[in-house]
């Protein structure tokens, strides 16, 4: 019976030290989760904005991929690696050569190994033309 209560004791002991150990997983999350453009005009076509992305997990995210809802918005991050706590910068142009006048709305999903996955940015603002 002693030896029972020791092995049991340093089962729970073991699997208590694990749990503790365990890190969190990545979790990416944009600092805004909505970028409103407001009023744009056609000329300049290419608009460019900046966003944070920040990695509140307790593991390295790996960004694989960069998505669009239509190849008018480009998304590039300054590093494919983040860790944890870090913050990086998101590079996006918006083509609005193709757009039509009045209210628009575009998404970008960042792909990653976070347990989250997709994180996704909307974008949106109003095409006219003066």
């Amino acid at each position: 019976m002693k030896h029972l209560i020791q092995r049991l004791s340093l089962f729970l002991l073991l699997i208590l030290s694990l749990s503790a150990c365990a890190k969190k997983p990545a979790k990416l999350v944009f600092v805004q989760k909505e970028v409103k453009m407001g009023v744009i005009t056609k000329n300049p076509m290419k608009h460019e904005l900046t966003v944070e992305l920040k990695n509140k997990g307790g593991e390295i995210a790996r960004i694989k991929d960069v998505r669009t809802s239509c190849t008018c918005v480009k998304g590039y991050p300054e590093k494919m690696l983040v860790k944890p706590g870090e913050k990086i910068k998101v590079k996006i142009t918006v083509d609005t050569k193709d757009f039509l006048m009045g209210e628009f709305s575009k998404e970008l999903g960042i792909y990653s190994n976070a347990k989250v996955s997709p994180v996704m940015l909307k974008i949106s603002g109003t095409m006219t033309r003066i």
